[in-house]
C-alpha cells in the first residue's frame, strides 16, 4: 500500500500546481497521468515534417514561482507564422 495523503489525477498545469503546493506543505502526493507526457494542452505532434500544437502555448505569467519554473524549462521561441487552409 502506498502511503500518500493526496492523489492528483492528470498532469496539467493546474495539477502540477497542486503538486507544488503539496510539496511545499509536506503533503505526500502521487500524480497519475494517462498520457505519455505532462499536460496534453502543451503537447505537440508532427505530420510530414510539420509541427502541430494541441493548444496555444502561452506563458505570460508574472507570478514569481511560475516564472522560475517556466524559465528553467527548455522552450522554442519564434515569431508566429501560421497558415490556414
Amino acid at each position: 500500500m502506498i502511503n500518500i495523503d493526496l492523489v492528483i489525477l492528470g498532469a496539467g498545469i493546474e495539477e502540477i500546481d497542486a503538486a507544488l503546493n503539496a510539496r511545499e506543505t509536506e503533503i505526500k502526493y502521487e500524480i497519475f497521468e494517462l498520457n505519455p507526457s505532462a499536460d496534453e494542452l502543451l503537447y505537440n505532434f508532427n505530420i510530414e515534417g510539420f509541427r502541430f500544437d494541441n493548444a496555444v502555448h502561452l506563458s505570460f505569467s508574472i507570478e514569481t514561482k511560475v516564472r522560475i519554473i517556466f524559465d528553467k524549462t527548455p522552450y522554442i521561441k519564434h515569431l508566429p507564422y501560421a497558415l490556414n487552409f
